[in-house]
């Protein structure tokens, strides 16, 4: 009940999450062995599966008989996972098999960092586009782009399932590059915001001061 699924399921009456015979099939109740897990997970994600087929990590689970999504994702409770699992740092899945110095501990520090590059400028940019929004500026188109940025990010974390920290940087590098021209774009956004308010601050001075100048007129003309 409290996994994503469980809350796809019975909290947002998302028909097409999956329920307990979807895994377990219909007549068997018995859970998937340790061979059959990870098949059953690719059958609703098979991008994802086929990302860690293809990786180091398939044949050293498949060597020790460990399950393959579960043990990063759950099983039941199925975790959601963030940019701060993975890496090197105090809690991530990463140093439960990899120690300091070897390729995997590495890797996955490249990985975290790139991740976190990516992440920041997307936050960056989401914050200016909305920003402007808010004070009045068009960005429809800005914030089209940034969508875009936003589900390739969502692209670009499932890479992860390769653990391939040249993969994963070469899309990044392309990502940034997108969320660069968005933040670029809010940077202006939020400077013609600065510039319509020192605009309006003289309109309204020489306003002020043209008022006191008929004033003034007027009084004199008054005396005479």
């Amino acid at each position: 009940r409290t996994s994503i699924h469980g809350e796809a399921l019975l909290l947002r009456n998302d028909a097409g999450a999956p329920a307990c015979n979807d895994c377990h099939g219909n007549h068997a109740a018995m859970p998937p062995g340790v061979s059959s897990i990870g098949r059953v997970c690719f059958q609703c994600h098979p991008a994802e599966g086929e990302l860690f087929i293809a990786s180091p990590h398939k044949r050293a689970f498949d060597e020790v008989g460990e399950a393959e999504c579960s043990f990063c994702h759950g099983n039941h409770a199925i975790n959601i996972l963030s940019d701060e699992d993975i890496g090197v740092d105090d809690g991530s899945i990463c140093i439960q098999c990899h120690g300091e110095g070897d390729a995997g501990y590495q890797a996955a520090a490249a990985i975290k960092a790139a991740m976190l590059r990516l992440s920041q400028d997307y936050q960056e940019a989401k914050t200016l586009i909305d920003d402007a929004e808010k004070k009045g500026v068009e960005v429809s188109d800005e914030q089209f782009k940034l969508d875009e940025v936003g589900h390739s990010l969502i692209n670009v974390r499932k890479l992860i399932h390769a653990f391939n920290p040249d993969t994963i940087n070469t899309q990044v590098k392309e990502v940034m590059i997108a969320a660069e021209e968005v933040h670029l774009a809010g940077v202006q956004a939020i400077a013609e915001v600065k510039n319509r308010r020192s605009g309006f601050l003289v309109f309204t001075l020489v306003s002020v001061l043209l008022v006191l100048v008929i004033l003034v007129k007027i009084r004199r003309m008054e005396k005479r």
